[in-house]
Formats: structure tokens, C-alpha cells, sequence
């Protein structure tokens, strides 16, 4: 399945094919817990699920735009550096780190800086 050119994976079978090649999920805990369980995250992609389970994929060092925005439940960076999460509130989202916040998320892009 593809959203605008983004190979967008349902969240149960990127776990059956990562749990097949016997990888583990890449993040950080949160204390809130996410509505929907996030998948694990290829390394050197962002990966965005959205709330009916969908997962977007974005290889580092590349920015994109969503139009109609995602609704996010988890944004994990397995990338070598900080991304810029455009958002409801945008903010930086460090190397390994993941964030469990239902969000509206209207693009990305890497760097520290994000737009005001």
C-alpha cells in the first residue's frame, strides 16, 4: 500500500516480518501509553503510525510533507539524527528516541531547528 509515494506498511505485518528476522524494536519508554501499540522501526527510517494502524516510513536524511495531515499515536527516529516533527506543536525528536502522543503531524524533516 502507498500514501503519496511513502511505502506505508499495516502495523501487524511489519512486526511479522521484523519478529521473522528475529529483530527488536527500536525506542525509548514512555510513560503515557499509546492507544494502539507502536511497531517496531526499521533502522535508518522515521517511522510514523497513525491511528488505524498504518505505518510511514521516511529514509534519513529525508524531509516530507502530508497532505491531509496524520493523526500519529507514535513516531520512532532510527535514524543517525534529530528530526523536526511539524505538528499541533512542533518539536525535535532525537536519534532512538520514540514519542507516544496522539498528535496531528503535517510533516518532517531533519535538523535540530524547527520552524515557528
Amino acid at each position: 500500500m502507498y500514501r503519496d509515494n511513502r511505502r506505508v506498511w499495516r502495523a501487524g505485518t511489519m512486526a511479522a516480518v521484523l519478529a521473522a528476522a528475529g529483530m527488536v524494536g527500536m525506542g525509548t519508554a514512555s510513560a503515557a501509553t499509546p492507544p494502539v501499540a507502536p511497531a517496531p522501526c526499521f533502522s535508518g527510517y522515521l517511522c510514523i503510525q497513525d491511528l488505524g494502524g498504518s505505518l510511514t516510513l521516511v529514509p534519513d536524511g529525508q524531509s516530507e510533507s502530508f497532505s491531509p495531515a496524520i493523526t500519529s499515536v507514535s513516531i520512532t527516529n532510527s535514524t543517525s539524527e534529530i528530526y523536526c516533527i511539524t505538528a499541533t506543536a512542533s518539536f525535535g525528536l532525537p536519534s532512538g528516541a520514540t514519542d507516544n502522543t496522539v498528535r496531528t503531524v503535517y510533516g518532517v524533516r531533519p535538523g535540530p531547528v524547527c520552524p515557528v
